[in-house]
């Protein structure tokens, strides 16, 4: 997927199979995808699934700031659903209903309702058994996510 920025990773854009014993994982709906070939920064357009968009998509709702998409982008929202998945999830059943539910309120504030997903990167939710296994890999991955981000606000 070198240079596609798919900008609305979500929990039904996600799927996986199971082939010889190993899972492969499939991306799928480009409808807002866009490929990338230069240097220059892409489109500011704030797309995305709410309860899965970057919080820095998401902080520009409450300003006329224009965000350019960075690949980062995509990968935050990546560790959204999957912490959504592994604390609401178990053999493909939601089973926590609330948990994480604040992510789909329209009535809080953007900025407000950005740092609450931005916390959930230190202080996840209880994965549901299945899932415990995975937590520390999704950890690591969204302590990279952060790194990223912090780079990117730093140009």
């Amino acid at each position: 997927m070198n240079n596609i920025h798919h900008r609305d990773i979500s929990e039904n854009n996600l799927m996986f199979t199971r082939v010889k014993g190993g899972v492969i994982g499939v991306l799928n709906d480009f409808d807002l995808s866009i490929i990338h070939r230069d240097d220059h920064p892409l489109a500011s357009e704030r797309t995305g699934t709410i309860p899965f968009m970057s919080s820095d998509l998401f902080k520009a709702f409450d300003t006329s700031h224009n965000i350019p998409h960075v690949y980062a982008y995509d990968v935050e929202s990546f560790v959204y659903v999957a912490l959504w998945i592994s604390a609401r999830y178990q053999d493909g059943e939601v089973i926590n209903h609330d948990v994480y539910r604040e992510w789909t309120q329209t009535t809080i504030a953007p900025r407000d309702l950005a740092g609450t997903k931005c916390d959930s990167f230190t202080y996840p939710a209880m994965p549901t058994s299945l899932h415990a296994q995975h937590c520390n890999i999704i950890l690591r991955l969204a302590d990279e996510v952060a790194q990223c981000l912090d780079k990117a606000r730093a140009r």
